[in-house]
């Protein structure tokens, strides 16, 4: 037996005695044997050190159970790129703020898989997404606190993401500033940038300094670019109806006072009458409804979960709106304190909403100056700020300082006069001992974790995730990189918000051993021996998709069908296939498991919703790392009506004979609908009326007989059918009278004379 033989021969056994699943799918026919290393990426943003070493470690820690992790460190933008805009990743690490709701749990909900949304990791629950909405309509705390807890329990089974740390908000500014603002977050940014001021000038005045440590993805709000570094000017230009306060609670602010209805459906929000654009217009109700109706007509993505569920909005009075929802919504003020930006209409009404030139006019405490990219971005202060006696500064810089060291040595020179990022731990004993320097410590919930990318096999398969997981040292990230400043992050919930923990809804606790069990099991084995395990036999099957239509209404029924088989034709029963549906805006609408039958066939239907966008659907369906894709068109069809006769002029008494036909804009025949047909005289007077039925071709047909006594002229025939109309026209033309009958007068004449000569012949012969 030759080498090769042998070496098969042994790959076989150790896939047999090491794995039954995969000495189960070795035996399957049909399927292409790819041996591929358990291998994956990690994003981190390479301005953190911290979060670059845990990427580091992450490799070390995944090499002890077989799994090769390549760290790489990338600048803010572009993994937000590669994250949330283009899916392009494994795994990734970041920061995110734990909340009550909505911001945090509604990032998980599938419509929010898109690019642009926040559900990043494809994390497609049908279970978490009907509980989500039944938060929102649970008027009752404990009964909102059980869903919430079930909600967190879903997502400590999953895994879509695994939490790593929570570390403490460890901020710093100069002491000659006075009129900082703290909250459950730290530094109330918003707040503190118009209230704060140097202690020399209590009245006002002066340049602050705030450095990003990215630059701006966007500087349009609209199409908001998604980070604390896009956050921290535009949150100074444009402002809400409510913000959150330093208990994170929503209180009005551009509302004067709101009323909810008894239901929870309508927000009657007052509005503050003293408020003007940066341009001198009046802030009135006007922009209210036009901001919330823009943002909902063009799905402007950061702030569609504010709007989705809005059925209109009314203009009361100058200062008085009401807000209508679909269903009742308990989170609804938060949602108007955190995603709804409020733009003026007069700016916006005539330009698209994904402009790269917008115009920068808001209502808050400071005006647009400047953007150098690479550099700083320039804001000075808005003389006619409703808030009588503030901002206090006359303007803000922030510097773009990408590295946290060095933003803490411009600190320390008097070069800014706040740190947007959090003080090293390193450094934290040095800042609080230096006079020159202020330091804020708050038990923050801020959360960061490492996301996978669940589309991507086999980050797909939960055990991979869990592995991964359990090999995390999260105890070794708060006493080293840390410092003791923070804690591991073991939920999926803050312990700051008390009533909403659920705190037996953790990640799985650190056990590398039990990390190695999970791998052998879904059959990942280390088959050449070199200590990173393969995936097991990655297959290649057909997959084929047939729809029932090619086109859709709103209403109609999409009927997904199709075959999960071998390369041989042979079905493969039982086996799970994905289907996603994905609207014209690229949101995943659908995304669900089904399982195939015996002869490897598998279906889906799904009911076209009222008010989706219309265009371009795409099904995606997946199996095994095979991807089939169909594309449909969904929204109100247009549809062809034709209609013609057999010659173009007739006489009274002749038969029209009408023809036509009903399709849609795809060419499909529409069978057995109504044609409605109308006949026209030359003086526009409907003289006839007739309705048909179109076959199953969508061909219709119909005989008029030309009324003898018709006029002469051109006729007009219109049919109508499915809101399309179509006409034809025909001639009716009265032949001449016989050429004899034109010189009637003259053969009477020449009778009458001839009877007259006739008849005085005969005289004269009767006289003789």
């Amino acid at each position: 037996m030759g080498r090769a033989a042998v070496a098969s021969l042994v790959l076989v056994l150790l896939l047999a005695v090491s794995s039954p699943l995969s000495a189960a799918l070795a035996q399957q026919e049909g399927y292409q044997k790819v041996y591929e290393e358990l291998s994956f990426t990690v994003l981190t943003p390479s301005y953190d050190p911290i979060r670059v070493r845990i990427g580091d470690l992450l490799g070390e820690w995944c090499k002890q159970i077989g799994i090769k992790v390549v760290n790489k460190p990338v600048d803010f933008s572009t993994l937000v790129d590669l994250v949330w805009d283009k899916f392009d990743f494994d795994m990734y690490i970041i920061g995110w703020g734990m909340c009550i709701m909505p911001w945090y749990y509604h990032r998980y909900c599938s419509w929010e898989y898109y690019p642009g949304g926040m559900n990043a990791e494809g994390f497609c629950n049908a279970t978490f997404d009907a509980l989500f909405n039944e938060s929102k309509r649970t008027v009752d705390p404990a009964k909102r606190r059980e869903i919430i807890f079930k909600m967190q329990e879903i997502l400590a089974e999953q895994l879509p993401i695994v939490g790593l740390y929570m570390r403490d908000m460890v901020e710093a500014g100069r002491a000659e500033i006075a009129g900082w603002r703290l909250g459950v977050w730290g530094i109330h940014w918003f707040l503190t940038a118009q209230e704060a001021y140097f202690i020399d000038k209590p009245e006002g005045g002066g340049t602050f300094k705030a450095p990003l440590m990215d630059d701006m993805r966007s500087e349009s709000i609209v199409n908001f670019g998604g980070t604390v570094w896009d956050d921290y000017p535009l949150s100074l230009i444009y402002e809400y109806l409510f913000i959150m306060n330093e208990s994170y609670e929503p209180v009005p602010w551009l509302a004067e006072r709101y009323e909810v209805s008894p239901d929870g459906k309508v927000y009657t929000i007052y509005l503050r009458q003293n408020v003007t654009w940066h341009d001198g217009v009046p802030f009135t109700a006007e922009d209210v409804k036009f901001t919330i109706e823009y943002y909902k007509k063009n799905h402007a993505p950061w702030w569609w979960e504010a709007v989705k569920d809005v059925e209109r909005v009314e203009v009361v009075d100058r200062y008085t709106v009401r807000i209508f929802l679909k269903e009742t919504d308990v989170w609804y003020l938060r949602k108007l304190a955190e995603l709804l930006p409020i733009i003026p209409k007069h700016c916006w009404e005539n330009i698209p909403w994904n402009t790269t030139k917008p115009p920068m006019i808001g209502t808050g405490p400071f005006m647009w100056v400047e953007h150098v990219p690479g550099e700083y971005v320039k804001l000075k202060k808005n003389p006619n700020y409703w808030r009588k006696g503030y901002p206090k500064f006359d303007e803000i810089i922030f510097p773009i300082i990408t590295n946290p060291s060095a933003m803490l040595l411009a600190l320390k020179k008097g070069e800014i006069h706040y740190m947007t990022w959090y003080v090293p731990p390193a450094a934290i004993r040095e800042v609080a001992a230096d006079p020159n320097l202020r330091l804020f410590a708050t038990p923050a919930p801020s959360f960061y974790y490492l996301g996978f990318n669940l589309k991507r096999y086999p980050l797909s398969e939960l055990p991979v995730r869990k592995a991964i997981a359990m090999v995390i040292d999260k105890e070794k990230i708060v006493k080293e990189l840390l410092l003791g400043w923070g804690r591991p992050a073991n939920w999926f919930c803050a312990p700051n918000y008390k009533y909403w923990w659920n705190p037996n809804a953790t990640t799985p606790p650190h056990d590398p051993e039990a990390a190695k069990k999970l791998l052998d099991e879904a059959g990942f084995i280390d088959i050449d021996g070199d200590g990173i395990r393969e995936v097991p036999l990655a297959f290649t099957p057909v997959i084929t998709v047939s729809l029932n239509k090619k086109a859709f209404m709103f209403g109609e029924t999409m009927v997904i069908t199709g075959y999960l088989k071998t390369e041989k034709g042979e079905p493969l029963a039982n086996r799970t296939v994905t289907i996603e549906i994905k609207d014209s805006l690229g949101r995943t609408l659908v995304s669900k498991a089904v399982t195939t039958g015996p002869d490897g066939s598998f279906k889906l239907e799904y009911v076209i919703p009222e008010g989706a966008p219309t265009g371009s659907y795409t099904i995606v369906v997946r199996a095994y790392g095979t991807t089939k894709t169909e594309v449909v068109n969904v929204g109100p069809l247009e549809y062809l009506l034709t209609v013609a006769t057999d010659a173009a002029q007739y006489n009274p008494g002749d038969v029209v004979k009408i023809t036509g036909s009903l399709v849609t804009a795809v060419k499909e025949p529409v069978a057995g609908e109504t044609v409605e047909i109308s006949i026209s005289d030359p003086t526009g007077k409907v003289i006839f009326t007739a309705t048909v039925k179109t076959a199953s071709d969508g061909s219709f047909s119909y005989e008029y007989k030309i009324p003898e006594d018709a006029k002469e002229g051109l006729y007009r025939i219109m049919v109508k059918a499915k809101g399309v109309a179509e006409t034809a026209d025909f001639a009716v033309v009265i032949p001449p009278p016989p050429w004899y009958l034109g010189y009637a007068p003259w053969i009477a004449a020449i009778i009458v004379i001839v009877v007259v000569i006739a008849a005085v012949a005969y005289l004269r012969r009767a006289r003789a």
